[in-house]
């Protein structure tokens, strides 16, 4: 799925994606690239909806709270809601990076 998504085929990435989530339920990745297709398409809600599903699945990856903080200001522009999962975000991620880049998003 991922290389047909990097090669602009998106149906059939999606297909792909959606496959694997059959196979293995509990892998946060096809849901993380179903949202950014979603998001791609600029259906918020549905994006939301797959990063929402992805986070109990990885709550230690930090741009699943990246994302999913944006994807609230892009639906309805709820600040307060997206620097709520920053902030949880940044208190749970491993990623020294991520932490960095949440951390700065709740500074702005």
């Amino acid at each position: 799925g991922f290389i047909l998504l990097k090669r602009g085929q998106f149906e059939e990435a999606t297909r792909e994606f959606q496959t694997a989530l059959t196979l293995d339920a509990s892998n946060e990745s096809p849901l993380m690239n179903l949202a950014e297709l979603s998001a791609k398409d600029k259906n918020y809600a549905q994006a939301i909806q797959y990063y929402e599903k992805a986070l109990p699945l990885a709550p230690d990856r930090g741009l699943i709270y990246l994302r999913l903080g944006q994807l609230y200001l892009q639906e309805n522009g709820d600040l307060p809601k997206a620097k709520a999962v920053w902030q949880k975000g940044a208190e749970n991620t491993i990623d020294e990076d991520a932490r960095n880049k949440l951390q700065e998003f709740l500074n702005r």
